[in-house]
């Protein structure tokens, strides 16, 4: 079964036709997020790595971050994955760490983000999104039981 396309099913009384995006897609959505908030925003890095940031998947597929400490609506979310529980965020962030501790660190980083960030990204978009997976798994088994 594809990415979410299950998830599609028990959400039928949404009358959207829009189909639900493959996980591909949705990958990518998350990986555009993540380098966006790396290479553009500033002070993107510090804000990924408050506790609370979170990828947020909402249930006509898209993703957003958000912070789960502050007071935005989440009615329409389906799923999340906290980043900071993420070993390829964790790892991620450990080697941007090593870079940034030699000298003229900051062109050597954006050069590495620009050379391997978008792999290490695209690991950590995974791996996200297989969190959000099993997350509504966990929501849908939990349900089951009461």
């Amino acid at each position: 079964m594809g990415l979410l396309s299950w998830l599609t099913s028990k959400n039928s009384k949404q009358e959207d036709t829009t189909p639900f995006p493959s996980d591909h897609v949705i990958v990518g959505k998350i990986a555009r997020l993540i380098q966006y908030q790396l290479c553009e925003e500033e002070g993107g890095l510090a804000e990924l790595l408050k506790p609370t940031c979170a990828l947020v998947l909402n249930i006509k597929g898209n993703v957003s971050l958000c912070w789960l400490s502050s007071n935005e609506s989440l009615h329409d979310a389906m799923s999340f994955a906290l980043l900071n529980r993420l070993p390829a965020f964790n790892s991620f962030v450990q080697a941007l760490s090593a870079f940034s501790k030699v000298d003229n660190r900051q062109a050597l980083t954006k050069d590495w983000l620009r050379l391997m960030g978008a792999e290490e990204v695209d690991a950590i978009a995974a791996e996200a999104l297989h969190e959000m997976k099993s997350n509504v798994e966990r929501a849908e088994r939990s349900r089951g039981k009461s």
